[in-house]
């Protein structure tokens, strides 16, 4: 996702993605797609390696040292000029349990077996001439001399510059606007390498952090998935719980989490305080994974400094403690009633004086 700063007033804090198709739930039949408000007709060159021959994406099993056409057909429908950009990504896991498909601001995870240009591939910037058909060329290599095995998850993502600049000038003439629109589509890639079926995800807790998660403080403990191989359909399951540090008392329980996993790579696992605010202090991290008939378990101590504890509470509006007032006031209405009923008392006896003297008077 994009980031933007503040340009004539104008916050341009959120992107959203248009993204036509996935791997978990690509097209079966049409091969055909375009990206809104672009006038180009996309669609994938399946080669003869395909392994899903009526796939509308790249799925394809190779050894080391073989190559295979990743090729894209492209069509401007419009008598303009179209300007296009094909970036290469790998797949990464989000931080609701998702698998991703476009470009993402973090850098790739560290376990990845390979960058995309050694797979040969690289980003593209091209320019369609009005109503011109082109296939755009591109081979995917598997290094020879890797003893690599496992799966490669990733897209061709395509978007339009020109498209998303005028998106932002658009947003820029209208007052009080502070998001837009991007447009973008994905040809998913997966590619197998040698005996995939043999390789099992794995996984470990990385990192525990704790900072603002929206408006709201979370602790956040990083799970990296390590191993070249996918779990899909939401079928990691995720229970984690944080404590005092010595206590067997949970402060605070993460929902009940289902989770889909890119091969190699990593995302925050979030455990959310909604509006009360983290206290500094010593705590204890405990995360449980179950996939299928196989589970994992991690613990990690860590520690909320002050200072951590003020960044990450930052968006939430303090809650003042109003009791020494109440205190205050209980009192002072007691220490009224006192005065109010030793005035009283004293008025009833002079009176009552008084009334006596009168009576001796008479007599």
């Amino acid at each position: 996702m994009n980031q933007f700063g503040k340009k004539s007033k104008l916050h341009l804090g959120l992107v959203f993605f248009w993204i036509i198709f996935g791997v978990l739930a690509w097209p079966k039949s049409a091969f055909a797609y375009s990206v809104p408000n672009v006038p180009v007709i996309i669609q994938p060159v399946i080669p003869e390696q395909q392994a899903q021959k009526n796939a509308a994406y790249f799925d394809l099993k190779l050894q080391p040292g073989q190559s295979v056409p990743t090729n894209i057909e492209l069509q401007n429908t419009s008598n303009n000029e179209v300007s296009l950009v094909i970036k290469p990504v790998f797949a990464s896991t989000d931080n609701q349990g998702n698998i991703s498909y476009i470009p993402h601001q973090e850098s790739d995870d560290p376990t990845l077996p390979f960058k995309m240009a050694d797979l040969g591939l690289k980003t593209q910037r091209i320019t369609l001439e009005p109503n011109e058909h082109r296939i755009l060329t591109q081979q995917l290599t598997i290094p020879r001399t890797t003893k690599f095995a496992g799966q490669l998850l990733g897209s061709f993502y395509i978007w339009s510059p020109e498209a998303n600049r005028q998106a932002l000038t658009g947003a820029m003439k209208r007052k009080h606007i502070s998001t837009y629109n991007t447009y973008g589509i994905y040809i998913g890639l997966g590619v197998g390498v040698g005996d995939v079926a043999q390789v099992l995800p794995d996984f470990r807790l990385r990192q525990v952090t704790v900072r603002a998660q929206g408006p709201n403080p979370a602790v956040l403990a990083n799970l990296q998935n390590f191993q070249p191989q996918v779990i899909s359909n939401k079928s990691l399951n995720i229970q984690a719980a944080v404590y005092r540090r010595g206590s067997s008392e949970i402060v605070k329980r993460a929902a009940k989490l289902n989770y889909s996993f890119a091969p190699n790579s990593n995302t925050n696992i979030p455990i959310s305080w909604g509006k009360r605010t983290i206290q500094p202090g010593n705590y204890t991290l405990r995360m449980t994974l179950k996939q299928e008939t196989r589970t994992w378990k991690f613990k990690r101590n860590f520690t909320v400094s002050a200072a951590q504890a003020q960044q990450a509470n930052r968006y939430i509006t303090p809650k003042h403690d109003y009791t020494w007032l109440w205190v205050l006031l209980g009192l002072s209405g007691l220490i009224l009633a006192a005065v109010l009923m030793v005035f009283l008392y004293r008025r009833g006896i002079n009176a009552g004086k008084k009334t006596k003297r009168q009576s001796k008077r008479k007599r």
